[in-house]
């Protein structure tokens, strides 16, 4: 079997452009485009090309700064589980924008609050986290290349506490 190559190596005397990644060799495109704008044409509004190879964490942050550069900066980005790191979504929300992104990919720890411990009314609508807390939105989300939607409460931060908790309806 032959071995994979991995990184920025060559995978083309022609196209020394292209790179190796965890979805094999090629390229990588990053496109934001409008969405949730009802009665109105959902357009395009920045992209990215480059080699597989590179990450998408952080990628959000550098999306932002050209929308700014055009005069198009959102008020909200929505993003998929690659594109989220710390410093990046602190960054972004420096800047004024709501960055809604999920931001934990890997199996919840037994110390998470999951949905077993949220109170929810007929509808399937959060009515109480675990602390007693009434949500202020619920908001409906898509997965990420799937026509899979899911029901999600948003909570107010009351504290600079951490507490993860786990607040989305399948």
């Amino acid at each position: 079997m032959k071995k994979k190559s991995e990184g920025a190596t060559l995978q083309s005397p022609y196209d020394p452009d292209a790179s190796c990644g965890h979805k094999g060799p090629g390229y990588s495109l990053h496109v934001t485009e409008t969405c949730n704008n009802e009665k109105k044409t959902e357009i395009i509004t920045d992209y990215e090309v480059h080699g597989a190879a590179r990450s998408d964490i952080g990628k959000a942050l550098t999306v932002i700064e050209r929308l700014d550069a055009a005069g198009l900066k959102p008020q909200v980005l929505f993003a998929d589980g690659g594109y989220p790191s710390v410093p990046s979504s602190l960054k972004i929300t420096k800047q004024g924008v709501e960055f809604i992104a999920p931001v934990n990919r890997s199996r919840l720890g037994d110390d998470v609050i999951g949905r077993d411990l949220f109170v929810f009314d007929g509808e399937g609508r959060v009515t109480r986290c675990p602390m007693g807390h009434a949500p202020i939105d619920h908001r409906v989300l898509s997965g990420n290349n799937t026509k899979r939607r899911s029901l999600h409460a948003i909570f107010a931060v009351i504290s600079a506490a951490p507490v993860r908790c786990s607040t989305a309806v399948p």
